[in-house]
């Protein structure tokens, strides 16, 4: 069978799962979104459409259409889940409001940080914010269960089983490592969930491929769930986060280098991206919080 995988950065994890699942049986070619060449990628798929047997996508299908003959196109969702990390956001410059900005090769930051560095609070008085009452104040506690309603529908959208994500959610394990970046065993799930719409038989379960598939989205960026919220959620916390092979230990350690890369630029250039700040602006408010506590 020969897939082509047209996506984000969860292309590669579905490719290496699948790999495994049909070992042997599969040849895939990716293409994902962001990727300069991207449109000539996907010219040329086109003009090899008669030896691809399958399209998976978890961009928009009907655009896609426009390419491919839709009886080959499956949507998938893709995996987007913030109920361990609700402080994490995507940022942008205010030129650019839907481009994402890079911290230290990591697009996503804390929304209470980045919300303190836009109003020109200083560090010491952020890092006092990182509390149980704050996070009350600002719905954090709240977001597991709209987080878990929502990726329910986005498997059921699309026609996929939503046991293979319902099974993630009532074991309560951190199964993502930010909110858009998920362990490789969900997307493991999700892939069973495609080969059962499509009828193919996969070799392997989630049990037998755990550890043992390489995950590509483990060296990319990492959040922990902050201990506030894992102590209701039952699972294990920490402060720590990682920008690739950059560790901060402590919520100030992540503060002071925020601050000090942030400050090549002026605060007003920043903001919460388009879509994370409806977000923010919706359940959170969270200008208004952080402005009542400094």
């Amino acid at each position: 069978m020969n897939i082509l995988i047209y996506g984000n950065c969860q292309s590669k994890q579905i490719a290496l799962s699948l790999q495994f699942l049909l070992m042997g049986r599969v040849q895939i070619e990716i293409i994902e979104t962001w990727w300069a060449d991207a449109q000539s990628r996907l010219d040329g798929a086109k003009k090899n459409e008669k030896n691809i047997d399958l399209i998976l996508t978890n961009k928009d299908k009907e655009q896609l259409a426009k390419y491919f003959d839709k009886n080959k196109i499956v949507e998938i969702p893709s995996i987007s889940f913030g109920g361990f990390h609700p402080d994490v956001a995507q940022f942008s410059l205010s030129s650019s409001p839907a481009k994402p900005f890079f911290f230290e090769n990591n697009p996503t930051v804390s929304a209470i940080a980045l919300t303190c560095l836009i109003n020109k609070i200083p560090k010491d008085k952020a890092i006092s914010l990182y509390n149980e009452d704050v996070f009350y104040k600002l719905k954090y506690f709240d977001y597991f269960d709209i987080s878990c309603d929502a990726i329910v529908k986005s498997y059921e959208r699309v026609d996929i089983s939503a046991i293979y994500i319902e099974r993630f959610l009532v074991g309560r394990e951190v199964f993502m490592h930010g909110p858009l970046h998920p362990k490789l065993n969900v997307v493991i799930g999700l892939c069973l969930g495609v080969l059962e719409k499509i009828n193919e038989k996969p070799l392997f379960t989630i049990e037998e491929l755990d550890g043992i598939v390489p995950d590509p989205l483990a060296k990319e960026y990492a959040w922990g769930c902050y201990p506030p919220l894992a102590s209701r959620l039952s699972v294990n916390g920490s402060w720590l986060s990682r920008n690739r092979d950059i560790v901060y230990p402590t919520v100030d350690d992540y503060l002071t280098e925020f601050y000090s890369f942030m400050s090549r630029y002026p605060a007003e250039d920043f903001q919460i991206i388009s879509w994370d700040k409806r977000r923010y602006d919706d359940l959170h408010n969270i200008d208004n919080v952080i402005k009542e506590y400094v």
